[in-house]
């Protein structure tokens, strides 16, 4: 089922993916202490994936699928750290510029990040909201990860 999580942070990997659809999803700074385990580890044997809008970014391990022939891993609309970009499927390896994991907003995307705005905006409607409770959506346009960018507001006076 579609969902917004936060996974960050877990020692012994984060998400093992057997079939569905993950969309808007950060999974980040895990690490674990077996080799076969990663920030994601996907079982292509028992279904198709799709992951949608999500960002996989410093994890020990990284992101590994286990290779069935007859089952496919689709990454659309996502930032994967050491993949190769695909424009086609919208697919970057850029760091998200996310506040660090000591920050009272950790994994929420920063000013500048080239995630801000990028992700697939059709799959979700006005009043969808990410996990942290702001709109989905701003301008029509949709962030990757499982928080929305929040920039500050500007306050101009005249005299």
């Amino acid at each position: 089922s579609d969902a917004n999580f936060d996974l960050t942070d877990r020692y012994y990997g984060s998400a093992y993916v057997q079939g569905g659809r993950l969309v808007n999803c950060t999974v980040a700074g895990n690490r674990t202490a077996h080799a076969v385990n990663a920030g994601v580890s996907v079982d292509t044997a028992s279904a198709a994936k799709t992951f949608s809008n999500c960002i996989f970014w410093g994890n020990a391990g990284g992101f590994q699928s286990y290779t069935n022939t007859k089952m496919t891993v689709t990454l659309d609309h996502c930032d994967v750290q050491g993949a190769t970009p695909d424009p086609s499927t919208h697919v970057t390896s850029v760091d998200p510029i996310f506040y660090p994991a000591t920050h009272k907003r950790a994994y929420h995307l920063r000013h500048g990040s080239p995630c801000v705005g990028i992700g697939d905006a059709t799959i979700w409607t006005a009043a969808d909201t990410a996990l942290d409770g702001l709109p989905r959506l701003h301008g029509g346009k949709v962030d990757l990860g499982c928080y929305s960018f929040n920039a500050p507001g500007l306050m101009l006076m005249l005299k």
